[in-house]
Order: C-alpha cells, then structure tokens, then sequence
C-alpha cells in the first residue's frame, strides 16, 4: 500500500506539472480549477474531532431508551465501573458499610461521613431538598446546576449511546449517558488546577429512584492541568414533600496535591447537596417547583437532560430580549436589527411590530406555510413526535405550557455545490402569566432516532426563540415581535461566510408583518 500510495502521488504531481506548463497563461481556467477545488472542499465535509480545549456540545435524544446511531456507545469498561459504583452506592444508601466512614457534624441540616483511602478521599453529604425528583436532577444536569461547586471553572458534555448501560440495568428508565470533561480552580496560589474526564450516566431505576453515577476516563488533558480522577454517585429518592438527596464522591486529586488540604477539602466536597439545595432556592419557581405532600409520578417519556435545556433557554429569555450585549446593525422597514458576536458566530435578533393578533401570530411563525414564506432557504419541516406536557410544566410552573414537539428542518443550500442543511430542534410554545401576557416559542437544538443524518446532509445547529408581547394601547390586535436566532451550520463553511446571512435573519419580524398582510388580503373578506 505504501508503494502504491508513493506511484500515484508521483502521477498527480506529473499530471499537475503537466497542466501548469500547459495552461498557465490561461488566468480563467485557473480560477475554475480554484473554485471547483473549494467548492469539494466545502461540501459537507465533517468537522474534525473536538480537541481537549473544546468539546462539542450536549446533543442529547429525546427518547429515554433509544438512542440515535450517530453517538457513539458506552464502553464496556466504563459500563462495568458505573454498574460498580451503582452497587456501592446502594450500599452507601442502605447503611452497609458506614462504621468504615468517619461522621462529621452538621451543616444547616446536611449530614457529613468523610473516609481516607491513601491519597484519595471519599465524602458523603445527606440532606432533604424541598423540591421535587425531576426538579432536583434537571438542575443538576443543567449549567446552572453545575456551577453551585464554587470551585467549578468550567464543565462540557457529549452526549453517549446507553444502549450497552441499559442491558446491565433492569427496570432502569429515562437512561442517559455522556462523557463530561471538568476543570476546578486550585484552592490556593500556586496550586496548578485540576481535571477530570468522566463517563455519567443518569437513570430512574425500578423504584422511582433517581440515579447519577459518573466513573473517571482516559483523555487528554490541557496544557498546565493536572489529572485529577473522581467518580461519584448520586441519589435522588422521593420522600413526602420532596426528596433526599445523598452524594457520595471518591476524589484522587492528582500529584503535587498538598495533603494537609485533603482533610478541609473532603469536608468540604459533603456539602453538595446544601450547595444544590441554596442554588435552587436563588433561582426559584422559574426554574423547579417545589412538590405537593403527595406527588405524582412523573413522565417517563421526556429525558431530564431536554427538560433542563428547556428550563435553561427558558432563563436565558429575559436576558436575551434585554439589549444587554447586542449592537444596533440597522433600521429596516421599522424592524430593528441587532446583532451579537459568541465566539466566531454571529447572533441574529430582530424586533419589529406586527398587526395581528398574539395568537395568531404563534400559529404562523410555527407552522410550515409560515417557514416556507419568510425563509428563502427552507425546503421541508415535519413533526417527528409531540411530547407529553406535563413534564415540562412542572417545571415551567408559572407558565402554560401549550406545545411540545420534536421538529425535522430541511434547508436548501445557499450557494451551488454545499450541501443541504437539516436541524432537529424542540419546539416549545407557552403562555407566560397574565401580568405579561406574551406568549414563547423556543427552539431548543436536539437529536432523535427518527431523523438521523442521511447522506448528502449536514446536520446543523439550531436555536432560538421568539417573544410576541401584544401592545396593550393599539386600536387594533397589534403585537411586538422579537426574534432571536443562533445558527451553526456545521460541515467546515467558514463563519465568516455564515456571519454575512445574520443581519438578514435580524429582518424575520418584518417578513411575518408583510406575509401575513398579504394573506389577509388574499382570504376572502
């Protein structure tokens, strides 16, 4: 093979010659060559592996059980491991063991039993959380969740196949699985920080239990870090009134770890539940709900990690329709364009007034004819499944939640030879309280078994949401309209080329304003 390679990369570079020599002086067939050359370049390739720097981020699936073909499975090894620890940690919850642990005295109601194994150490905290199980685990998954470790710098996820973790958990429900990479801040100057990669799998086992077991893995780690190894266990049982919460973690920090902060540190690393507990109680309703003496059982059809990307886009609404940290691109038609760099993207955020009612409004910006008339691009849209609601109204509590649904986008492509563009998106559509009286629609970026990627495609990144506030002193139904758009298109297009499509995505609230004038007019009176 080696041979072989060597002959036909002398061929091309003689035939290469050869056109060079010929055809030099010919400045178009040049440019042709170039162009045709790019052009292959830029269809559809894939992007390459996500470096230790950056992981991708969180694509999970909708379905608790199945799993699309494009994440790549748990290992076996990481599978048995989190079986383990699952075992010790029923160990740790049915009292066996517990002499073994030294007992520390209380925190504002969190129970401590701290043990020492070597240069590792191993922390338990106990505590009762007023707030239900689902409430309690999506916020732990969530960003928001996470970041109540104050010694937490940063954390990402890509999101793992279960199906091999679910064949060794019977009765296990609303399975979940993704490898996390974590960096905490050193506790002292002079103290390099640590990370750590993990494999977490979260699931509600057969007694309505929830489970988060993650368990360490191999990887490659920054510049300047130091490996540190952790595996944890963590359950979520229901009690009346809420639930109690138990949190066990083996810590091996690495070498050059001073010892003497061992001790402090694992007292400290009991507290996660109080941590979790004092950080739901800052963000309040709008993030979980707080539980009935006696609550229900909750859907098993909607994964924890959907609902907390839910509740997340649904924190992040306020903020994004502020102004905060937008710049005024342009005034077009009395549609306000702002635009707002992350990273080496562009968002696109328009705000405009529609003359129609709030309602009806919802109906168009979500439908297919609505998509089809306000987007060039748009090829085909389809409903892949519509999810109970439920779930993601305990957790919207103040909000009425109207539709949940999982949405297939088809994109035609913009320029001649890229491929074509899909999204899987879900799309959330509620009703905030009267006092506001605006009605959401949010676009949330996901995966189901239903629309893999097929050949040909490039899956996109799609997320937004749009906000319809009906103006309370119009003659007629009059709404304000704001819509906000983050797009990755994936493949290896260059964002610059992308960035040039975002001030025209900032005109979307005019486009409804004329579209759904002209189908006014086309209706008979």
């Amino acid at each position: 093979f080696g041979i072989l390679a060597m002959e036909v990369g002398c061929e091309i570079q003689r035939i290469a010659a050869w056109v060079w020599k010929e055809w030099a002086g010919t400045g178009w067939l040049t440019a042709v060559v170039a162009l045709c050359v790019l052009l292959a370049f830029v269809r559809g390739l894939p992007k390459s592996e996500i470096s230790y720097c950056e992981m991708k981020p969180s694509k999970s699936n909708v379905s608790a059980v199945q799993r699309p073909s494009t994440l790549a499975p748990v290992d076996r090894s990481a599978v048995k491991l989190i079986v383990a620890t699952a075992k010790k940690l029923e160990d740790s919850l049915a009292g066996r063991g517990i002499s073994s642990w030294e007992s520390l005295s209380s925190v504002r109601g969190c129970e401590r039993w701290i043990r020492f194994e070597g240069c590792k150490f191993n922390s338990m905290g106990r505590m009762f959380i007023p707030y239900s199980r689902d409430s309690v685990l999506c916020f732990a998954l969530s960003s928001a969740g996470r970041k109540s470790d104050p010694l937490l710098e940063s954390e990402s996820s890509a999101d793992l196949d279960p199906s091999p973790l679910a064949a060794h958990l019977p009765g296990a429900r609303r399975l979940a699985a993704a490898r996390t990479r974590t960096v905490t801040r050193p506790p002292l100057p002079g103290v390099r920080p640590r990370e750590a990669i993990g494999i977490r799998g979260v699931w509600v086992d057969a007694t309505g239990r929830g489970l988060v077991v993650s368990v360490p893995d191999s990887g490659d780690i920054a510049p300047g870090h130091v490996r540190a190894q952790v595996a944890l266990g963590a359950a979520v049982v229901p009690v009346h009134g809420g639930c109690m919460v138990t949190v066990v973690q083996c810590v091996n920090p690495g070498p050059g770890a001073p010892r003497l902060l061992l001790g402090p540190f694992a007292a400290r690393r009991c507290l996660t539940p109080l941590w979790v507990k004092e950080a739901m109680s800052k963000i309040g309703p709008s993030l979980t709900v707080q539980v009935p003496s006696q609550a229900a059982e909750h859907d098993t059809s909607v994964s924890f990690e959907l609902v907390a990307r839910i509740v997340e886009s649904h924190r992040r609404v306020e903020a994004d329709i502020s102004g905060q940290r937008w710049e005024l691109y342009g005034v077009r038609g009395g549609c306000s364009q702002y635009l707002q760099r992350e990273g080496s993207m562009m968002n696109s955020k328009g705000l405009g007034t529609v003359k129609q009612a709030r309602d009806k409004i919802v109906d168009f910006v979500t439908s297919e004819e609505g998509r089809r008339l306000t987007d060039d691009m748009f090829a085909s849209e389809r409903v892949v499944e519509r999810l109970p609601l439920a779930a993601v109204q305990r957790a919207l509590e103040s909000a009425e939640v109207q539709r949940v649904q999982i949405v297939h986008t088809i994109t035609k492509s913009p320029v001649p030879g890229v491929a074509p563009r899909d999204a899987v998106t879900c799309q959330v559509v509620y009703l905030e309280p009267a006092a506001r009286n605006r009605a959401v629609v949010l676009m949330v970026p996901w995966e189901h078994p239903d629309a893999p990627v097929k050949p040909g495609r490039v899956r996109s990144t799609v997320s937004g949401v749009a906000v319809v506030s009906p103006v309370a002193d119009a003659r007629s139904p009059t709404c304000e309209l704001t819509t906000i758009q983050r797009v990755d298109p994936g493949g290896v297009v260059p964002h610059w080329a992308v960035n040039t499509f975002a001030p025209k995505r900032c005109l979307l609230p005019l486009l409804v304003e004329q579209e759904m004038t002209k189908l006014d007019h086309r209706r008979p009176q």
